[in-house]
């Protein structure tokens, strides 16, 4: 080997050194990681490379903080890269349409010790394409601290890149967009109001990011054109200009959609799951999110079954307790999923853990069947297990929610149409194809009892005749043998 070789593979390894400890070893107070260090573009966005290249993230927490043991600077750069690019979707933006930065900075550091604030009035800050993150609050957050993280980057995340009118537009209204963004990503705070709470459309924060989804739920993209406005500008004419009614008139039109049943029940988490602060159900759905999809499941019940003030159960809360079955002796991992007892629904945390999967997709889904048990009616106790299971897992089907482990739909799986769960459910499906409100009509005549003679007066063929049919259209399968009819209905 001649010396200038040897020379050249010196000369690499001592580039190399550095790079390796960066990436592996713990990260001191001042470092700096970069997208181009970690290669994470490739490992989140498989085939979609961010548009956006120049990411940084600077930790100035002090000692041995929270952001260093719960949230690392991987995992930062990591959703500072994902929240630019949902932004921008968001936005309907390429880089070079708006603000035309060429990266984003994120520095977590001590409020209190540069003296710009203190915790907890003081959580982040954006100027321009820099972002800065008080390490007080995070250190001080009650619960699991990164999902309230990641949501906080995708607020400051939409400072960076929204307009604001020249500066014309409410502070209100830009605090309002940005945690719209936060709450269509999926991480809204577990302190945030629900749905429907403010005085006034421009309250800010969650209250006008609420106002603002139901605004978008009229026009779709509504937030994207109303920031493409508000380029150069901003009048309140804008909401007239897109959806034809004043801001005050869609205010009042937003609050009076609150005055269900549904939107006025009030919505309670007890986390009591094994290990607080670093369970996946904490890590990876989070309280905010947690709560979210628990008030959206009992709305899109009710909505699904026609249930409204008078046709509904008189529950005025719905409580979610996340805890370990086996802890409590209620059952064991993967059997036992989740339980409804009136108005409480109680999820199994083990079975949250150990899911393989998308476990947010899974947890909504659970939600949707578990919040149909809350609000359907089950005959007075005559209607048959498979049949109320049925409709749940009916109703978390149509909702979009399905579980990767159900039977194929369209298969004509399963032995007997009460059988339960998916199978039922995709039965039920089936009749609701013959008569558009078939499952919502059945539930409201089990309000007091039971028969399957209700099959024949919905759909004039009794229940087996139902499911051979059911079965043929998949299978050439005939059904298991039945009565013709069910026993006679009992009175009162």
């Amino acid at each position: 080997m001649s010396s200038i070789q040897l020379f050249l593979i010196l000369l690499l390894v001592v580039y190399l050194e550095p790079m390796q400890s960066m990436l592996y070893e713990p990260l001191k107070n001042g470092d700096t990681i970069c997208a181009s260090e970690t290669g994470v573009v490739d490992l989140i966005s498989p085939g979609a490379p961010i548009p956006v290249q120049g990411f940084e993230v600077t930790d100035e927490s002090p000692g041995n903080s929270r952001f260093k043991t719960e949230i690392g600077l991987t995992y930062a750069l990591q959703r500072l890269e994902l929240a630019s690019d949902f932004v921008l979707k968001i936005f309907y933006q390429k880089p070079a349409e708006g603000r035309g930065y060429m990266g984003v900075s994120l520095v977590v550091e001590s409020f209190t010790a540069y003296g710009i604030g203190s915790y907890p009035d003081a959580v982040a800050s954006t100027t321009g394409d820099n972002i800065y993150i008080n390490s007080d609050y995070i250190q001080s957050y009650d619960g699991a601290v990164r999902p309230e993280f990641t949501g906080i980057l995708y607020h400051e995340s939409t400072h960076v890149w929204q307009w604001n009118g020249n500066g014309m537009a409410p502070s209100s209204l830009i605090n309002g967009i940005a945690d719209y963004v936060r709450l269509k990503a999926g991480w809204p705070s577990k302190y945030w109001p629900k749905r429907g709470s403010g005085t006034r459309w421009d309250d800010g924060f969650a209250v006008t990011a609420y106002f603002l989804e139901y605004c978008d739920s009229i026009r779709a993209g509504f937030v994207a054109d109303l920031n493409d406005l508000m380029k150069d500008h901003y009048t309140d004419a804008f909401f007239v200009q897109l959806l034809g009614k004043t801001v005050d008139e869609l205010w009042d039109d937003y609050k009076s959609s609150y005055l269900t049943l549904a939107k006025a029940v009030k919505y309670e988490l007890i986390d009591n799951s094994t290990s607080p602060g670093n369970t996946k159900f904490e890590t990876d759905i989070g309280a905010g999110y947690a709560i979210m999809i628990l008030q959206l499941a009992s709305e899109y019940v009710m909505k699904t079954l026609n249930l409204g003030i008078g046709k509904a159960k008189p529950y005025e809360k719905v409580t979610l307790i996340v805890e370990s079955f086996v802890n409590i002796g209620i059952g064991s991992y993967p059997f036992a999923v989740a339980s409804t007892t009136d108005n409480n629904i109680r999820l199994n945390s083990n079975y949250i853990e150990y899911y393989t999967g998308d476990v947010r997709a899974e947890y909504n889904g659970i939600l949707y069947h578990e919040s149909t048990r809350v609000w359907q009616w089950n005959g007075n106790g005559m209607a048959p297990s498979g049949l109320i299971t049925g409709i749940a897992d009916y109703v978390r089907l149509k909702a979009g929610w399905p579980s990767q482990s159900w039977p194929e739909r369209g298969s004509g799986s399963g032995s007997r149409w009460d059988e339960g769960y998916a199978v039922t459910a995709y039965f039920l499906e089936y009749c609701d194809n013959l008569r558009e409100g078939f499952v919502t009509d059945l539930n409201a005549m089990m309000k007091d009892y039971y028969s399957n003679d209700f099959f024949v007066q919905l759909l004039r063929k009794n229940v087996y005749e139902l499911w051979s049919e059911y079965r043929s259209a998949y299978k050439g399968d005939a059904a298991e043998p039945g009565p013709t009819a069910s026993p006679p209905a009992p009175s009162f």
